[in-house]
């Protein structure tokens, strides 16, 4: 009997601890408040103070009536600077391929302390180290096809690339075999990027808060007028690598790129 008591004694004390609730688990802290935000570049084509529209008529430098086919450029090295112009961020890693025939060129940055940004310095063109990499083992946007000399890579990107046809026949119609096509192919190999490279850069005044948690839209655009101020796509239809006409339209699109 006495085996009985103790064997009952140790499982009514078994079965209360079994029966015990256990602690709950202690609450995790709250997640610390972000203090970055992120940051966004949008690029807008503008025909002067109006929309600019891909597929309609446009006229060059000269005045002479073009249609488009190709209007495409690199922009790279995004650095942003604070009122006292000390850089808050840099995005040297991020590449953007602005095309005038997509529905939208918006890119993403990347995050940034909250704090005021006052100015966007970037880059046309690509660096050394980028420009001469294998395009075969880029990932986009630098291994989009027309955007690079592919049977010569030591030549390089296509920092700006400008194509179409120069309506002759002044009909509205891009008329092959009759209207003239044009080509500008900026690039720089590795000679004439010492010599005369076609590599510009760029500031654009921001002047705007970048809240913790937010996201912050710089706005900028490229006026088709100012890019082709000078430009005559009838007379020098083709201009390839660093050549006057390239670069007449890189420094060209230094002054088209500005803050929206």
């Amino acid at each position: 009997m006495q085996f009985n008591k103790l064997s009952l004694a140790a499982f009514a004390t078994l079965a209360l601890v079994a029966c015990k609730k256990e602690d709950p688990a202690p609450t995790p802290p709250a997640p610390a408040p972000s203090t970055q935000g992120s940051v966004r570049l949008s690029v807008e084509f503008t025909k002067g103070m109006m929309p600019f529209d891909f597929n309609a008529a446009h006229t060059d430098g000269a005045g002479n009536t073009i249609r488009l086919t190709t209007l495409k450029f690199y922009l790279s090295g995004a650095h942003l600077m604070d009122d006292g112009m000390a850089t808050v961020a840099e995005f040297n890693s991020t590449y953007m391929l602005v095309d005038a025939a997509a529905t939208s060129n918006m890119f993403t940055l990347g995050n940034v302390n909250a704090g005021h940004i006052h100015e966007l310095q970037i880059t046309m063109g690509l660096d050394s180290v980028t420009n001469y990499a294998d395009p075969l083992n880029a990932a986009f946007p630098l291994n989009i096809p027309g955007m690079h000399w592919s049977w010569n890579p030591t030549a390089g990107y296509k920092f700006l690339n400008l194509e179409g046809y120069v309506d002759v026949n002044n009909n509205g119609v891009l008329d092959t075999g009759i209207d003239t096509p044009f080509q500008y192919h900026c690039a720089q190999n590795l000679s004439q990027s010492v010599a005369a490279p076609v590599l510009r850069h760029d500031d654009v005044h921001v002047h705007a808060d970048l809240v913790a948690g937010g996201t912050l839209t710089i706005e900028t655009k490229v006026d088709v007028i100012a890019l082709l101020n000078g430009v005559d796509l009838l007379a020098t239809p083709v201009a390839m690598g660093n050549g006057a006409g390239n670069q007449l339209l890189m420094n060209n699109l230094v002054t088209a790129f500005d803050g929206h």
